[in-house]
């Protein structure tokens, strides 16, 4: 069986977070090259954020705490890496996350512990960067 190589990584802002891809997203890939049929949808959808401090592992299904989900602004692929974008303008809430996911659906594709604060005057970017190649 050929080996997946599977990274995720954040960037809030100014700021640069590695992420741990859940092990539901690794079990489908698996099951991709194993039998060439993928059974779920991992298509980015929505990137979410949350107030939960347990240490983001590969076993994690959802968010510790999540208290907000926004649908992607903007998705696009090349060069083996997806990235999924959202822009918080400054006229949104204000916002203290320290976890940091990305959803296809209600599946979690990745998850990262973050310390980031937003108010009501400043824009916020998110964004995640998924590589998925087979090693």
């Amino acid at each position: 069986m050929p080996a997946i190589k599977a990274s995720a990584t954040g960037r809030i802002g100014d700021e640069n977070y590695t992420g741990v891809i859940a092990k539901t997203v690794l079990d489908a890939l698996n099951g991709l090259f194993l039998t060439g049929t993928l059974r779920i949808s991992l298509k980015p959808t929505h990137i979410a954020l949350g107030s939960g401090t347990k240490v983001a592992t590969k076993y994690d299904t959802a968010l510790e705490n999540e208290f907000a989900r926004y649908p992607l602004t903007q998705l696009t692929q090349a060069n083996d890496i997806t990235t999924a974008l959202v822009n918080l303008p400054a006229s949104g809430a204000n916002i203290n996350a320290t976890e940091f996911g990305m959803f296809a659906g209600d599946i979690l594709i990745a998850r990262a512990n973050v310390v980031i604060s937003k108010n009501s005057n400043s824009i916020l970017n998110l964004l995640w960067m998924l590589t998925i190649q087979e090693a």
